[in-house]
């Protein structure tokens, strides 16, 4: 098996090497989009760039920012409501709704 995938890379040198010698056949070309389109996609773009930095100041406990795990700092603040866990509660937290069972 060695011998034969030796043999077969000694044959695709060549070929790689006029492929790698060769010009590009790259073109720059600015596609027909209208410039409404492109504004308001920067604009799309620049909303979703905003709201991971809020997200990661977040994260990092800001001041004003909730931080990782900040929004429930006790126990008392996520608390189940009556009917148990399995008795058809629903996790309640300081934030609201978190889920149901």
């Amino acid at each position: 098996m060695d011998i034969i995938y030796g043999g077969m890379v000694v044959n695709l040198l060549p070929v790689l090497w006029g492929w790698w010698t060769a010009p590009t056949a790259l073109v720059s070309a600015t596609p027909a989009v209208p410039q409404v389109l492109r504004w308001a996609l920067g604009v799309m773009a620049a909303g979703v760039l905003l709201s991971g930095l809020r997200d990661l100041y977040a994260a990092l406990g800001g001041p004003g920012g909730v931080g990782l795990g900040g929004a429930i700092k006790d126990d008392k603040a996520l608390q189940m409501a009556p009917g148990g866990l399995y008795g058809g509660g629903a996790v309640q937290s300081d934030l609201g709704f978190v889920g149901g069972f």
